[in-house]
């Protein structure tokens, strides 16, 4: 990790970025080491409700009296006016004995707004103090990686956080289960690393019997292990969604929703193969943008995404591998499970069918095996 390699405890720092994990471990070893250098120190946060930057300003320049090392954090940078950030500025051109100014800056979800170009040339002003001076000033910036990239993120991360490995496998089983937010894998991260050995690698045994017993499952997921044809991992969630709440409503409108989206996306792929054909064994020379642009007109096809939801083609289409799964189901093998469909959520709401984990499993059953049960037939 590069922010460790180049970690040193200068007066003022910078943290920029919205991967509050990575910069919540980079400020905490800046805090020891700071502590290990001086001893003991003071630490007091900028609160905007009670206290002006100004005044905040005024507490750093006045001196200890008793030359106690302090650390000063100012969070939220970005959202100060610019009157404010000159305040900071001006503090920043004179180093206080003692006195260590740590100041976090999130993101902008909207970079092309008059706030968010000021502060950019304000980090920009700051960068050039770094480096003209890196034993004062120093930054470090930490972005959330993009949802395709957070397998990558754990699997670089995790040593540095629990001093333990996790493979890339693993580390996209977690992303199942959890999600891609950032603070949720930590959180479950850190449940695992207190009840395994340590040093122990993250493996997916672990995994599933500290993160999954306690993940209530949704019918999405279901519905995507059904598009998969995977028995196993349907099976699981069946038995998660008995074990919470089940609905059946709920549960056949998810899988009525995906096995449409899928239907449609074969449609759009019978239309425009060559479109298809480079989603589904993309070449050497197949870059990322263009995937994404080609995932976003499948996505836009199936309904599940707008024209301007390019951000979101990975987590939708590309990682659930919608193109894939629509591939693996024939046109009348459609015909034949919306027809199981609407025969269970008709029957399981006039009384004719008793919902009960039984009758939910063959249905499901009949869908992951409808190719074999047609060729029986």
């Amino acid at each position: 990790m590069k922010e460790k390699k180049e970690l040193a405890a200068t007066p003022f720092v910078l943290f920029c970025g919205d991967d509050t994990i990575s910069k919540e471990q980079i400020r905490s070893a800046l805090i020891e080491k700071v502590t290990t250098l001086h001893g003991s120190c003071t630490k007091e946060l900028f609160d905007p409700t009670s206290e002006t930057v100004l005044n905040f300003i005024e507490k750093i320049m006045t001196p200890s009296l008793f030359n106690d090392i302090r650390i000063f954090q100012i969070n939220h940078l970005e959202r100060l006016s610019s009157d404010d950030l000159q305040q900071i500025s001006r503090l920043l051109d004179y180093p206080i004995d003692n006195v260590y100014l740590f100041m976090d800056a999130g993101t902008f979800s909207d970079n092309r707004t008059s706030q968010a170009k000021k502060w950019k040339n304000w980090v920009k002003a700051y960068k050039d103090k770094v480096s003209s001076n890196s034993a004062v000033y120093s930054c470090f910036e930490f972005m959330k990686p993009p949802d395709y990239k957070i397998s990558e993120w754990l699997t670089t991360n995790v040593p540095f956080f629990f001093g333990r490995t996790i493979a890339k496998d693993c580390a996209e089983h977690l992303i199942d289960l959890t999600g891609t937010d950032l603070g949720a894998l930590y959180s479950e991260l850190q449940k695992i690393d207190l009840n395994i050995a340590p040093k122990k690698a993250i493996d997916r045994d672990s995994i599933d019997q500290i993160v999954g017993v306690s993940r209530t499952t949704q019918p999405y997921e279901l519905a995507n292990a059904l598009g998969t044809k995977d028995m196993k991992r349907t099976m699981e969630i069946i038995d998660g969604l008995f074990a919470s709440a089940f609905y059946a409503p709920v549960c056949i409108s998810a899988i009525f929703k995906h096995f449409w989206a899928l239907y449609r996306i074969r449609k759009y792929a019978e239309q425009n193969p060559d479109q298809a054909r480079m989603l589904l064994n993309p070449g050497r020379n197949f870059n990322m943008k263009k995937q994404n642009e080609l995932a976003l007109r499948f996505g836009v096809a199936a309904g599940l995404l707008g024209e301007n939801q390019l951000n979101k083609v990975y987590p939708v289409i590309i990682k659930p591998r919608l193109v894939h799964q629509a591939r693996a189901f024939k046109e009348n093998h459609h015909k034949k499970i919306f027809g199981w469909l609407q025969e269970f959520d008709i029957g399981s709401k006039t009384g004719k069918i008793d919902p009960n984990k039984k009758a939910f499993e063959l249905l499901c059953y009949k869908i992951i095996r409808v190719e074999e049960l047609e060729k029986a037939a």
